[in-house]
C-alpha cells in the first residue's frame, strides 16, 4: 500500500496507493519553450526553482541550498522580453548613438544581472535536487550554447576585418586587451562576452563553496565590495571593461535568486523599473566616467524588473516581438555592430534602420539554422566539431 509523499497529499478521488507527482519532479517538456537563445550568457535551459522538501513550519536550519518555490515555465516567458529590451537598447545605441546616449551601458548591465540570475538559479536548482553540481555537464552546456554561433561570426570577422581584432573574442580576452591596447573596432562590443565567460568559469566553483559553508551573507558582502570597487578604481577604462568591476552586476542577479520569493513586489514596480531603464538610456551624456554610476543604477533597476517579471506576467514584455528578439539576442549581439559598420560605409548612416533589419535577419538565421538545432540535438557537446573548437578556445582563457 502506497504512502502519500510529504507536502503533496492525496486528491479526494485518488485511489489508495497512488501518488501525486512531487512539485520538484515536474519538468517542462517543450524544448522550444525552455531552450532559449540568449546571448549574454543565458543558460540553454530556462530553469524553474524547486520547492524545498521540508514541511511548512518545521526546522529549516538544515536546508543549506536556499531555493524558492516552484514556478510554472509560463511565468518565465517575461524574461525573454527583458532580454529583448536589453538587446534593443544596445542595438539602437550602436545604430543611433545620439538617440540613446546611454543605451549601450544600460542594456549590457541588464544583461549582466539577468545572466547572474539565470545561471545561479540553474546551479542552485541542481544543488537542491542532486546535492551537487556536475561541473563537466555545466561547462559542456556553456560551450554548446555559446561556441557555434560565435565561431561562425569569428570566421566572418577574420575574412572581413582581419585576424588582428578577431583572436581576442575567440579567447575571451577582449575586455582586457582594450584596457591595455587599442580598441577592437567592429569587435569592441565583445568585451562583455569576456566578462560573462569569466563569470561562467569562476562562479560555479565559488557558489558550491559558499553553499557548502552556508555563507550566503558573505556573497552579499562581496557584491557590495565589488560595487564600491567599480566606483573607486582609478582607471575609467578599467571600471568600464574589466571583469572585476562588472562582477557586481552578475552578483546582484545571483543575490536576487536567494531573496526573490521572500515577498512579492507590487505590480507597479515592473512598470516603474521599466520606465527607469528607458529613461536612463536617454541620459544626455556618455563616456566611461558617466558609465561608472549609470551602470550601477541600471543594474539595480534591472533587479527590480527581473524580480517583478518572475512574479507578474506582463503583456508588453510577453509580446511576440519582445520574446522573439530576446530569443535571438545572442546572435544579434554578435552580428549587429559588423552589419551596421559595413552598411554604414557603403550606404551611409541614414540607412542604419536597414542595417538593424539585416542584423535581425542574420541573427534569426543563426538561431534557426545553428543554435537551435545544436541545443535540441542529443549529441554530446564534446562530440560536435564546433563545440570541440569552442572548448579548446575556452581552455585558453
Amino acid at each position: 500500500m502506497g504512502v502519500a509523499p510529504p507536502l503533496v497529499g492525496r486528491s479526494p478521488g485518488a485511489q489508495r496507493g497512488q501518488r501525486r507527482p512531487r512539485p520538484h519532479l515536474l519538468r517542462p517538456t517543450s524544448v522550444e519553450s525552455n531552450v532559449r537563445a540568449t546571448g549574454y550568457g543565458q543558460p540553454d535551459v530556462v530553469d524553474t526553482p524547486v520547492t524545498r522538501s521540508v514541511e511548512r513550519g518545521s526546522d529549516r536550519s538544515h536546508v543549506w541550498c536556499p531555493i524558492g518555490r516552484y514556478h510554472s515555465v509560463e511565468r518565465w516567458r517575461t524574461l525573454d522580453g527583458v532580454r529583448g529590451l536589453a538587446i534593443i537598447m544596445v542595438v539602437v545605441y550602436h545604430a543611433y548613438p545620439g538617440l540613446v546616449p546611454m543605451g549601450g551601458p544600460t542594456g549590457v548591465s541588464l544583461f549582466f544581472v539577468l545572466s547572474g540570475f539565470l545561471i545561479t538559479n540553474l546551479l542552485l536548482r541542481e544543488l537542491g535536487e542532486k546535492g551537487r553540481v556536475d561541473m563537466r555537464h555545466f561547462y559542456g552546456r556553456r560551450v554548446r550554447r555559446l561556441a557555434p554561433a560565435l565561431l561562425i561570426y569569428l570566421v566572418f570577422s577574420t575574412v572581413v576585418f582581419g585576424w588582428s581584432i578577431t583572436w581576442q573574442p575567440l579567447f575571451y580576452v577582449g575586455n582586457y586587451t582594450q584596457i591595455f591596447g587599442p580598441m577592437l573596432r567592429e569587435n569592441a562590443h565583445t568585451w562583455s562576452l569576456a566578462v560573462e565567460e569569466h563569470f561562467y568559469i569562476i562562479w560555479p566553483l565559488a557558489l558550491v563553496s559558499i553553499a557548502a559553508l552556508r555563507r550566503w551573507r558573505f556573497l552579499a558582502g562581496l557584491v557590495g565590495i565589488l560595487l564600491v570597487w567599480r566606483l573607486m578604481v582609478p582607471s575609467s577604462s578599467w571600471a568600464y571593461f574589466a571583469t572585476d568591476t562588472n562582477a557586481y552586476a552578475l552578483g546582484l542577479g545571483a543575490l536576487l535568486v536567494l531573496v526573490k520569493d521572500r515577498r512579492q513586489p507590487p505590480r507597479w514596480a515592473l512598470w516603474l523599473s521599466l520606465a527607469g531603464l528607458v529613461g536612463l538610456s536617454l541620459y544626455p551624456s556618455s563616456g566611461f566616467d558617466v558609465a561608472r554610476w549609470t551602470a550601477i543604477v541600471a543594474s539595480l533597476l534591472g533587479c527590480v524588473l527581473i524580480w517583478s517579471a518572475v512574479h507578474h506576467p506582463n503583456r508588453l514584455l510577453e509580446t511576440r516581438v519582445m520574446t522573439g528578439v530576446g530569443r535571438i539576442s545572442y546572435a544579434l549581439y554578435l552580428w549587429h555592430v559588423a552589419v551596421i559598420s559595413l552598411m554604414g560605409w557603403s550606404l551611409g548612416s541614414e540607412y542604419a534602420w536597414l542595417a538593424i533589419a539585416v542584423s535581425v535577419l542574420v541573427a534569426g538565421l543563426s538561431w534557426h539554422l545553428v543554435e537551435r538545432p545544436i541545443l535540441g540535438s542529443r549529441r554530446s557537446a564534446s562530440k560536435h566539431p564546433a563545440v570541440r573548437i569552442g572548448a579548446a578556445a575556452d581552455i585558453g582563457v
